[in-house]
């Protein structure tokens, strides 16, 4: 599915590539919001693009300014990659420089959207700004978690390696992550559980779709150990 990733642009000389999902969830939307009559949907996708784009592109310049090579940022619908050539080049307090630009950035275009929901007349603009502020702030904080393949995952690890070194300091970031993934899917079984409102069918939806978030930061952590294997 790499051939429909499409190359969209190039930002201070940084190919910029849309993932198959992402184009294929800017169809979707497009379709949809042709269907309804309005565009409001695919805007949202769109302004999701615009943010992801950026989030991606602090962790690149953030590298770039500190003589890494990129070859090029791929965006995906809950968040992107920066492909750093010699990533593995990079000292504990870049890489966790690197890492943390990234949710600060979403963070920080959360609360400026939030701004804009406050002083903004009510309205589908104020609808619009509320969505981009809550969008974002969880963007940040879902990628500041730690464990890989999350940003949190690399700020931790860049963190553990100013005393161990990387193997070591990739080892106990997968532990944490493991730990969290374990934490989570237990919270998602007690939520479900204790909350008599929702239907059988949309809890069942519920634990199958934070299923398929703990599989891919377990599937992201064990990527991750074989790289540092192969690097040591």
């Amino acid at each position: 599915m790499a051939s429909f990733s499409p190359v969209i642009g190039k930002v201070f000389g940084i190919d910029v590539q849309l993932h198959w999902s992402f184009l294929l969830l800017l169809l979707f939307s497009l379709y949809v919001s042709l269907a309804s009559g309005s565009l409001y949907l695919f805007i949202i996708i769109v302004l999701l693009f615009a943010c992801v784009f950026m989030h991606e592109l602090a962790h690149s310049l953030t590298a770039k300014r500190n003589g890494l090579k990129i070859r090029k940022i791929v965006l995906l619908p809950i968040g992107g990659a920066s492909e750093i050539a010699n990533a593995d080049s990079m000292s504990p307090e870049l890489e966790f420089r690197v890492a943390i630009v990234g949710p600060l950035m979403s963070i920080f275009l959360g609360l400026l959207f939030g701004i804009f929901a406050a002083i903004a007349p009510a309205g589908i603009f104020r609808q619009l700004f509320q969505f981009l502020f809550l969008l974002n702030i969880l963007l940040g904080v879902f990628n500041i978690l730690p464990g890989f393949p999350l940003d949190g995952g690399r700020v931790l690890r860049g963190y553990l390696r100013k005393k161990k070194s990387y193997i070591d300091a990739t080892k106990a970031t997968v532990k944490v992550g493991n730990a969290f993934i374990v934490l989570f899917m237990i919270f998602t079984f007690a939520y479900v559980a204790a909350e008599p409102s929702y239907s059988f069918f949309y809890k069942e939806f519920i634990v199958l779709w934070d299923f398929v978030i703990a599989m891919y930061l377990y599937g992201g952590a064990k990527a991750e150990m074989q790289s540092a294997y192969i690097r040591e």
